[in-house]
């Protein structure tokens, strides 16, 4: 959707997403509806900063940040007559899926609590949009080159570092999620921000995983190969190298051994 923006324009891209989601709405389709009007927000909102001149991290998170009030305010004004009534609803949706995951797991359905996972939800919303925003960061450059045009933002994705206090954010919703003094309210807010804060690691942590393909020249074939293992396998382990990265710089380390190279290359 970032390459459409940026090749219609604002007016012709707006009026675009808002017309497919009407359009769904009268089919009676409304999750398809609903996510297109939220991703014409996010990527609407990304591509207006980023041609301001904003960079390609706060442009994608002011994005990220609309759409999400968007999807709060609608929720906010579809539930608020019965309330009761869309959490049965909700409800009744975990316990389905539960059912679904017994067939395959028995072992992790039973450890499974539907009140629980009822109460992440806020931050499953947060992820599903952290993740569409990291593909749309991801493939935006391949796919313009491959269409023909550039783009304005230069900075590299193997660049891509949280800012400092998110660390601090983490460490605090580490303690008062499983600190046994928190209240209900306290330790579920806490949750849900570190469920977050652990995808948001993740990608910093890809973010390093590549630049060390780059400095040691790993093959593509490789990369996908790995990337694959460390995203379906070693997930937990990338956002631990992510949070690590905010003491030890790993990427800098890297940059410093990748000259060493260089310069023994040259005299070799």
């Amino acid at each position: 959707m970032k390459t459409v923006r940026t090749n219609i324009g604002a007016i012709p891209f707006w009026l675009l997403g808002m017309g497919l989601s009407i359009l769904f709405w009268a089919l009676q389709i409304p999750t398809i509806g609903t996510a297109l009007l939220l991703f014409t927000v996010m990527i609407g909102t990304w591509v207006e900063l980023e041609q301001r001149g904003f960079s390609l991290f706060k442009s994608a998170l002011a994005g990220l940040s609309s759409a999400l009030a968007v999807a709060v305010g609608a929720t906010y004004l579809v539930t608020r007559k019965n309330p009761a009534v869309w959490q049965d609803k909700l409800m009744a949706s975990i316990d389905a899926v539960i059912a679904r995951v017994s067939k395959v797991d028995l072992v992790l359905a039973q450890s499974l609590k539907a009140d629980e996972l009822m109460l992440q939800i806020p931050s499953v919303v947060v992820i599903v949009f952290v993740i569409a925003a990291a593909m749309v960061a991801i493939f935006d450059k391949p796919i313009l080159q491959w269409s023909g045009h550039t783009t304005r933002n230069q900075e590299r994705l193997t660049d891509f570092k949280l800012p400092d206090f998110f660390i601090w954010l983490l460490i605090a919703a580490v303690f008062f999620a499983f600190w046994e003094g928190s209240n209900k309210l306290l330790s579920t807010v806490s949750i849900n921000v570190l469920n977050v804060l652990t995808v948001c690691f993740f990608f910093q942590g890809l973010a390093v995983l590549c630049r060390y393909f780059q400095v040691f020249s790993v093959g593509y074939f490789w990369r996908v190969i790995w990337i694959a293992i460390f995203t379906f396998q070693l997930f937990l382990v990338l956002s631990f190298v992510g949070v690590a990265d905010y003491w030890f710089d790993f990427r800098k380390k890297l940059m410093k051994k990748s000259s060493e190279l260089k310069k023994k290359s040259i005299s070799e």
